[in-house]
This record gives structure tokens, sequence and C-alpha cells, in this order.
């Protein structure tokens, strides 16, 4: 691992990593590298595309939230 440390200064985007369930890393890369973007883009069409894949994102997120809280009798289905 410490020999890849030299490698990983040199990215443009880092996402910290933790005993977490593949697809919440895998949101945080995806909105890692879109607001990347974005920043990059600001005021072209690509910025308004990358805004769109974040409104999703935080889509799929609420989603998820509500799915956990209907489990557990928290909320109901709309």
């Amino acid at each position: 691992m410490l020999q890849r440390y030299p490698v990983y200064a040199l990215a443009d985007v880092t996402v910290p990593t933790r005993d977490e369930r593949k697809e919440i890393i895998a949101a945080e890369v995806t909105e890692a590298i879109v607001r990347r973007l974005f920043r990059r883009h600001a005021g072209t069409p690509v910025a308004g595309l990358c805004l769109l894949v974040l409104l999703w994102l935080d889509h799929l997120r609420l989603r998820a939230a509500l799915a956990v809280a209907r489990s557990f009798g928290m909320a109901r289905a709309a």
C-alpha cells in the first residue's frame, strides 16, 4: 500500500473507503467524479448534465432511506 501513495497523490478525485456496502461506496465515487466535472465545466452544458446526475443520486439516497424507514414501520408506503 505504501508504494501506491505517491500515485494516489496525483489523483484528481479521491474517495476514502470504509467497511460499507459496495453500493454506497460506488455512489460516493460517482458523486465525487460528477462534482469534479461540474466544477471543471461550470457554465457549460456538461455542468447541467452533472447537476442532473447529482439530483438523481440524491433521489436514490432518499428512496433507500425511505425503504429503511418502512422496514422499521417508521414511514408509510405512498
